[in-house]
């Protein structure tokens, strides 16, 4: 689909030229240079649907993850299957689009799941070497997002337990996790008032001063009655996000977090965004926690 693109704009500028001739030069997965391909798109405010190749696979998936309707959503990842029947992809956008059933959802994930490592097993991908750094490998990334929204799918349903195992999974397989995954099992870890797993997985990425590890990390100690560890992991949390005060005055008096805008990119790190984010996103664990974000907000106010 890019080469044609190109061949269809190069009377635009020069620069169009050298914008692909540095790509070359870059060594970039197809999909790291794809998603480069469509920021300059989007920068030059180019709408290249027309140009698209009708055999493009990315094309039909990016078309259906950017879908404002399920229907489309579908329609566009079933194009996607005519072209690999067996894209993870496509097939995980059309079962959350189409099962509103959570157990019948997890259930069609399974299977997905069972016939993807499957192939991954045929391809000879699925193996000691490889296992710690899937994510370099651009072939297991679908597998890889399938295990995401599977263990988002689990807590969802209230399998907290299973969900924690996922995120183990997933992490085992990707060192890095460039997912996120970490975060994620940060909170089901105080959920489950686990403070030695805890500190072992903040010690595991070398005791990273982020949103998303300090909130759940003064979370589970305030849980634990551990009040001085709770307020030094709030300290370290002010520190680094300045729009802690505000968040949590917010939460107490009730002013909600309906009209936090967020970038085009998502959130912001450190920010009111990712704190919302957060909270949202973990609502097995802050559920309960009213109490809690007084006592937060009582501890900043000391603080300041």
């Amino acid at each position: 689909m890019y080469d044609k693109i190109k061949k269809e704009l190069i009377f635009m500028s020069d620069t169009i030229n050298d914008f692909f001739d540095s790509l070359e030069k870059e060594n970039l997965s197809g999909k790291e240079m794809r998603e480069k391909i469509d920021e300059f798109i989007k920068q030059n405010n180019i709408d290249y649907e027309d140009l698209a190749d009708e055999e493009d696979l990315y094309y039909y998936l990016d078309m259906a993850f950017q879908a404002e309707t399920e229907q489309e959503a579908i329609k566009y990842a079933k194009k996607a299957l005519k072209i690999e029947p067996d894209n993870i992809d496509a097939q995980v956008i059309i079962a959350e689009n189409s099962i509103y059933d959570h157990i019948k959802l997890l259930n069609k994930f399974e299977k997905i799941k069972k016939a993807a490592e499957q192939k991954l097993v045929e391809q000879h991908l699925l193996t000691e070497e490889n296992i710690g750094d899937f994510w370099l490998l651009t072939e297991t990334r679908p597998y890889m997002r399938l295990l995401y929204n599977r263990m988002r799918l689990l807590l969802d349903c209230g399998k907290i337990g299973m969900a924690k195992n996922a995120c183990l999974e997933i992490l085992d397989l990707n060192n890095d996790d460039n997912l996120g995954a970490r975060f994620i099992l940060m909170h089901i870890y105080a959920y489950f008032e686990d403070e030695k797993s805890a500190v072992k997985l903040f010690e595991r990425y070398d005791c990273q001063k982020s949103t998303q590890f300090l909130l759940p990390l003064s979370t589970l100690y305030y849980k634990l009655g551990k009040t001085r560890k709770a307020t030094a992991y709030i300290k370290e949390l002010v520190n680094i996000n300045k729009d802690t005060h505000n968040f949590f005055n917010r939460l107490v008096i009730g002013e909600g977090l309906s009209d936090i805008k967020f970038g085009m990119y998502g959130y912001r790190a450190n920010s009111i965004e990712e704190l919302a984010i957060d909270v949202t996103d973990n609502k097995f664990l802050f559920v309960n926690c009213g109490v809690y974000f007084k006592w937060v907000l009582k501890t900043i106010k000391s603080i300041d």
